[in-house]
């Protein structure tokens, strides 16, 4: 299929979107070239905003976080940095961030236990730490050794042996580099460093994805892990084919290639985070996530807030990652990348090698939100081994993980005690199963699933409800607080019950799953 049959393919709707696209990115590009070239001060006069705030004028008390490095923020904090540098195979230089310990806690010659942590898509290692009530931080508290990854190619580590910035095979990368070297030379850099023989990963969207095809593949360095935390993990992304998104896959993902060159994706985006005011980028973004990916962005809380939030999202990744991305959405397979483009025999007839999660071998912990819809979730859960723990969470969408406001309520502390319990040779969970899944007792929709079913299921369930019970208690943090901040209920017992056997059936049930492909495909 050529490109000119791929083009007509998208009907009327797909080439309005498409030249709503090109629209754009032109407009953009002369919208960037005039700000630039008008001065600073002219560009303080433009009307302001509702609310009586500048677009391109902050104000003079903006938080100082807004502008902090990784360093000055894990300082800022209260705790204490250091900055490693691990070299892979193909001479990246890849810079950890670690945090030793809190400033108000003495030294000590007390060896902690390893815990690294890998960032999401077109992020740094600032996303972690750019609030307080934070994970790297929780952990670093209750005695983990906490160490922050960079992706190649973000601002953190964006140096090569040989290679320049400016070279387009500086940026001929992908998520298959990034497995085969980037979590090895992590990992090995840690243990060699620490003294330890295995340690805790915990990742975030693509941060998981690069350890699945590190982990499937690399048996020696999965035996290094002693619990894989999974925040919102990314292996399919079946999100990514819709709307505007839909119509660059349909055409080809390579097509990315024209719109954004083969170097750094979104590299405009550090231009508009300076020249825009904080406001206004924050409006920005939430703007553009709700319509590319239907995201409501409800639960990082207040614009003052997600000003800061914003300020530390996006970093530098390669355009080919993108793609890589896009190829495993429109091919419904997370796969390696496919280096083929011919479009001429069509960009589906192309089978390239599967990455085969289920032979991960480390200990597993996934967590996710409900309304995430970006990455396949029930696919995934198949691939899961039996005892690994699924903690779905009511109402968090895909970023929720990392920066909902009741993050370090409700997902925090549960990562914290299933990385303890690793370290002390326990399973993550004392659940029977990864079929005992805790919710927000708050949940509506289980509690009307409740209702609806009656005491049939309700009956059906008494079996699961004790086990259901047992596990959140078993959960209870150290203030004697619900991890979930559940409410001890009839109906909360009925709607855990319910949602446990909802889970069975959304597992074992192909329509939902989205697929009716083989089981064997990974």
């Amino acid at each position: 299929m050529g490109i000119v049959t791929r083009v007509y393919v998208l009907g009327w709707s797909g080439i309005a979107r498409l030249t709503f696209a090109v629209l754009v990115v032109c407009i953009e590009f002369l919208f960037r070239l005039v700000v630039f070239c008008v001065p600073q001060r002219l560009l303080h006069h433009v009307p302001q905003l509702p609310g009586n705030k500048k677009i391109f004028k902050d104000p003079d008390n903006i938080p100082a976080t807004m502008e902090m490095t990784t360093t000055d923020l894990i300082d800022f904090y209260g705790y204490i940095s250091e900055r490693h540098l691990a070299v892979t195979e193909d001479g990246y230089f890849l810079t950890l961030h670690r945090i030793v310990r809190p400033v108000s806690e003495p030294p000590s010659n007390v060896r902690k236990p390893p815990v690294f942590i890998m960032h999401g898509l077109m992020q740094s290692s600032e996303s972690w730490v750019c609030v307080p009530e934070c994970l790297p931080f929780m952990l670093a508290s209750k005695g983990f050794d906490v160490w922050l990854g960079n992706t190649r190619g973000n601002k953190y580590s964006c140096k090569h042996a040989r290679l320049k910035p400016h070279q387009h095979e500086f940026w001929d990368f992908s998520l298959d580099e990034m497995g085969r070297y980037d979590v090895p030379a992590n990992i090995n850099y840690i243990l060699k460093h620490t003294g330890f023989e295995q340690l805790g990963y915990v990742g975030f969207s693509q941060g998981t994805g690069q350890a699945f095809a590190c982990f499937s593949l690399q048996k020696e360095i999965a035996q290094k892990v002693n619990l894989f935390v999974c925040l919102s993990p990314a292996a399919k992304a079946h999100g990514l084919n819709q709307g505007m998104l839909k119509t660059f896959m349909q055409i080809a993902p390579q097509s990315l290639f024209l719109f954004f060159g083969t170097r750094a994706m979104l590299s405009t985006a550090e231009f508009w985070r300076s020249a825009l005011s904080r406001t206004t980028y924050a409006r920005l973004i939430d703007r553009s996530c709700r319509y590319l990916f239907a995201w409501s962005m409800d639960n990082m809380g207040s614009v003052e807030r997600k000003q800061i939030l914003y300020s530390h999202l996006f970093s530098f990744a390669s355009v080919k990652t993108i793609v890589h991305w896009f190829q495993i959405a429109v091919c419904d397979r997370f796969q390696v990348y496919d280096e083929n483009q011919n479009y001429s025999k069509g960009y589906q007839a192309i089978c390239p090698m599967k990455y085969p999660i289920r032979q991960v071998s480390c200990p597993m912990a996934v967590f996710y939100g409900t309304t995430d819809e970006l990455t396949d979730i029930p696919w995934l859960l198949k691939k899961l081994p039996p005892s690994a723990p699924v903690r779905a969470i009511e109402g968090y969408e895909h970023l929720d993980l990392m920066w909902a406001t009741d993050a370090h309520i409700k997902v925090f502390p549960e990562v914290a005690k299933m990385l303890q319990r690793a370290v002390n040779g326990l399973p993550a969970s004392d659940s029977v199963s990864s079929d005992q899944m805790l919710i927000n007792s708050t949940s509506k929709t289980a509690t009307s699933q409740a209702r609806e079913n009656g005491s049939a299921n309700s009956n059906a369930g008494n079996g699961k409800n004790k086990i259901s019970n047992d596990a959140r208690n078993s959960l209870a943090d150290e203030d004697g607080l619900n991890t979930y901040g559940s409410r001890e209920s009839t109906t909360t017992t009925k709607a855990t019950a319910t949602a446990t056997t909802a889970r069975k059936r959304s597992v074992q049930s192909p329509t939902t799953a989205g697929s009716n492909k083989d089981e064997s495909d990974n």
